[in-house]
């Protein structure tokens, strides 16, 4: 939300338009406010986390690949954490083979 406000009044600048200020008008925040939240959605429902979603749709808003990639390998790894958490919650989860495969790897 700190780097949205920025990018609005023109304080922060993109890393892939180099040194230019960058003035987002309201819409637009609004626009890739609500396709990050849709993005999400759907990466949940699907099951493949939100960055295979936010990664592209970074890149197209102009966003500098290496703070794009860095931010859907968060997504994915919240995702696959909390995953995780919820197949251990139900008892899903073998926990031996889960520490054998640790060990393996």
């Amino acid at each position: 939300m700190y780097q949205a406000i920025g990018l609005y009044q023109g304080k922060k600048i993109t890393v892939s338009k180099q040194d230019h200020g960058t003035h987002w008008p309201l819409h637009l925040l609004i626009v890739s406010l609500s396709c990050a939240l849709l993005a999400g959605i759907l990466g949940g429902l699907l099951g493949v986390g939100s960055g295979f979603v936010m990664g592209p749709l970074f890149i197209e808003f102009g966003i500098a690949p290496q703070v794009a990639s860095a931010t859907a390998t968060l997504g994915m790894t919240f995702t696959a954490s909390i995953s995780v958490a919820q197949y251990f919650l139900l008892n899903r989860f073998p926990v031996p083979y889960g520490k054998i495969e640790c060990h393996v790897s």
